[in-house]
């Protein structure tokens, strides 16, 4: 989902929303224009729900258990007792949900949301609507079961155009210069430089850090994809790079200003790698 203004969209924005700035918009937007104490109460939550979100980052949820008691207790004496809303304290039971369930998108209500569109599309009548709703649904359904064709999946997009120009080779994440035709790629390495935050916990624990372009390519099929964020302030060669596990497959969030110069792309601007598996 395209990011929207806080200001003016505040009320109208949903949970997706929300989501997408504690994991991966907030620390960089926040940083500098947030109050300083407000903002390190945000990281604590940030760095928590990163953690577990994903099974991969399993041997740090002992910190982000830690982190969602200080973020609880600080939320308290910062906006008052009466923000401990209930809400806010089943944060402090996450941590036995995600040991017996496994990461946060194994019983995430997402999909359920994102799914509410398609069922208003389909409802066409006026009187009985919620009825008509379930029917509708119970009829997609039985066309998925009898036709296994319908599931099937659009394959991912990678090209040298800005949005679709990053993905991971292996465990390397590159910046492509060559799409083939057979479906491979060529890209720049990108390599960790330094943490974007070092409270709670150093962010390149989790992956999470100012990147570089190095000059280093290496070529292979795409195993995940990755999409930049602007990112003002970083030198003309390095971006932030954020990994989150979502669902089957890695994807990410990332967004990069090149100039063309001598017929080769060169990294002009910093820039926030989201990396969604």
């Amino acid at each position: 989902r395209r990011p929207r203004r806080i200001d003016s969209n505040l009320m109208h924005m949903k949970a997706t929303e929300f989501r997408q700035f504690v994991l991966y918009l907030g620390p960089a937007l926040f940083k500098g224009f947030m109050p300083a104490r407000l903002y390190k109460n945000f990281l604590l939550l940030h760095f928590a729900i990163y953690c577990y979100s994903s099974n991969k980052f399993s041997q740090h949820w002992d910190k982000a258990k830690s982190c969602i008691e200080v973020f609880v207790e600080q939320l308290a004496i910062i906006f008052g007792p009466k923000v401990i809303s209930f809400n806010v304290h089943a944060l402090l039971h996450l941590d036995q949900f995600v040991r017996k369930l496994g990461g946060l998108n194994n019983f995430s209500t997402f999909p359920f949301e994102n799914f509410l569109g398609a069922v208003k599309r389909k409802v066409k009548v006026t009187r009985h609507a919620a009825a008509h709703a379930v029917k509708q649904v119970l009829r997609v359904r039985l066309m998925m079961l009898e036709n296994a064709s319908l599931l099937s999946i659009r394959p991912l997009k990678y090209s040298r155009n800005k949005g679709d120009n990053c993905c991971f080779i292996g465990e390397r994440c590159v910046l492509l210069d060559d799409v083939s035709l057979d479906g491979t790629v060529t890209g720049r390495i990108l390599i960790p430089v330094e943490d974007i935050y070092t409270y709670p916990y150093p962010s390149l624990q989790l992956g999470i850090g100012l990147y570089r372009a190095s000059a280093d390519s290496i070529s292979g099929r795409p195993k995940r994809k990755c999409w930049m964020l602007p990112k003002r302030g970083a030198s003309a060669d390095t971006c932030q790079l954020f990994y989150i596990k979502a669902k089957e497959n890695w994807i990410s969030l990332k967004e990069e200003k090149f100039s063309k110069k001598n017929g080769s792309h060169q990294l002009e601007a910093g820039c926030t790698l989201v990396d969604r598996n």
